[in-house]
């Protein structure tokens, strides 16, 4: 190979007309030899620029095939210490894009971190990782979503495909735990395998009135509330279960084919219920035993108890009306009325006696109707009759000719040990009457 020169010849400019010494030519032929040879053969020394950063080598026409390098291509500036293709800080590695219409690069910012100008996908689908078990990422940040699986969710920050689980390990590294999927019927499901879930925040759906806390199929086991459960529109404001005005609790009946209306607070402010049934057997019951009694209270008072065998009134118990039929309740005053009356029997046919029949008082009280009533009438005159009191006439009275009944209004006071008695003075001429004849003060 030829002697390569050991420095840059110099060579002194001609002018035309001046003579070229035959020296100027082997030195030339020298130089060229030098490059030709070491063009084909290989070159033994450095081939470097003579003015840095202004020459190339090739050109955007006539390019290059291969280029071999054995240790490193470096950009200018501070580059990298190590690796084949080493450039200094913040310095782009470009391609051009399909569209050939800008360049897409990435690099090493001045804050050492790797920065991309273009989206950066593997070439193979679920073939590559990023990052692997014992080399991880530190942290991951993205500004819009994080996308796992087939058919992902079009929204949200993390977005996955349906029936795809979020899953923790477990405290003792043992099993796993699925915090959260959505179902193949679009069902989100927490926390399987998990003894339960933890909120530190409270949690509300995204719109009114128009989802559901478990299903008819899927329920909750316990509930368990510290304060209030509030139910409807406008709820009480206190109290452990808070309904809406008119809301009922109901339940559902036996035959399991309709609801049972229990309780409510009506439209007029006041509890209402459609039915209380306190028996069970043949002993009234609140609950399953006998110990309990149903109190009604108003403003806080006890106002009727009802106890296994008693039931007790705080205050009178008050009736519209007299009864007019067996079954209708009635007031003290007139309970007191009937069991207090003053009734005489004369059996058979009426007869002029005295003391007919008798009474001995044994409550003081004033005495004002008197009743009289003949199953057979008196026929041609008045059968009449008269009241006693100790032996004196207190009143009188006559049923007349083809009449059963008299009455009359009285007054006879009375007190214990008073003896009233009923005479018969006159019956009828042709029919004295009577067959029996009944007789009653009031």
């Amino acid at each position: 190979m030829a002697s390569y020169p050991t420095s840059i010849k110099s060579y002194t400019t001609k002018n035309t007309g001046e003579t070229i010494q035959a020296a100027h030519i082997n030195d030339l032929q020298l130089e060229v030899t030098a490059v030709e040879t070491g063009l084909i053969n290989g070159f033994e020394h450095v081939l470097k620029p003579l003015i840095t950063n202004t020459s190339d080598i090739g050109t955007s026409s006539l390019a290059w095939r291969d280029i071999y390098v054995g240790t490193s291509i470096r950009s200018t500036g501070t580059v990298a210490a190590a690796g084949f293709l080493r450039l200094a800080n913040a310095t782009d590695l470009s391609w051009r894009n399909a569209g050939n219409s800008a360049d897409v690069a990435f690099r090493v910012s001045a804050g050492n971190i790797f920065t991309f100008g273009a989206g950066v996908a593997p070439d193979t689908d679920n073939v590559y990782d990023a990052g692997a078990a014992a080399n991880r990422w530190a942290n991951i940040y993205a500004s819009v979503s994080v996308r796992i699986g087939t058919n992902v969710a079009s929204a949200g920050a993390i977005r996955l495909a349906n029936n795809t689980s979020v899953i923790w390990r477990n405290a003792a590294n043992s099993g796993d735990i699925t915090g959260a999927v959505v179902n193949g019927s679009d069902i989100l499901q927490l926390g399987s395998g998990a003894a339960s879930i933890q909120a530190t925040a409270g949690f509300t759906p995204n719109a009114d009135n128009t989802l559901d806390s478990g299903t008819s199929s899927l329920r909750w086991r316990d509930i368990y509330v510290a304060t209030s459960i509030r139910l409807g529109t406008n709820p009480a404001s206190a109290g452990a279960v808070r309904l809406a005005n008119t809301a009922w609790i109901a339940s559902r009946n036996a035959a399991n084919g309709g609801d049972v209306n229990l309780l409510r607070g009506n439209a007029s402010d006041r509890p209402e219920m459609t039915g209380l049934d306190l028996t069970n057997g043949a002993a009234a019951r609140v609950g399953t035993t006998d110990a309990f009694d149903l109190i009604l209270k108003r403003a806080g008072t006890d106002k009727i108890t009802i106890g296994s065998a008693s039931v007790t009134l705080v205050d009178p118990l008050i009736l519209p009306a007299d009864p007019t039929t067996s079954l209708q309740a009635a007031t003290k005053q007139y309970v007191d009325g009937v069991t207090n009356e003053i009734r005489f029997l004369a059996q058979g046919n009426a007869q002029v006696a005295n003391k007919v029949s008798q009474v001995l008082v044994v409550k003081a009280r004033t005495l004002t109707l008197l009743y009289a009533y003949a199953d057979v009438a008196p026929v041609g005159s008045s059968l009449s009759i008269r009241i006693n009191k100790n032996g004196v006439s207190a009143a009188t009275m006559s049923i007349t000719a083809g009449n059963n009944a008299a009455n009359a209004a009285v007054s006879i006071a009375t007190v214990a040990g008073d003896r009233i008695t009923l005479d018969i003075t006159a019956v009828g001429s042709t029919t004295p009457g009577g067959n029996d004849l009944m007789v009653s003060l009031a």
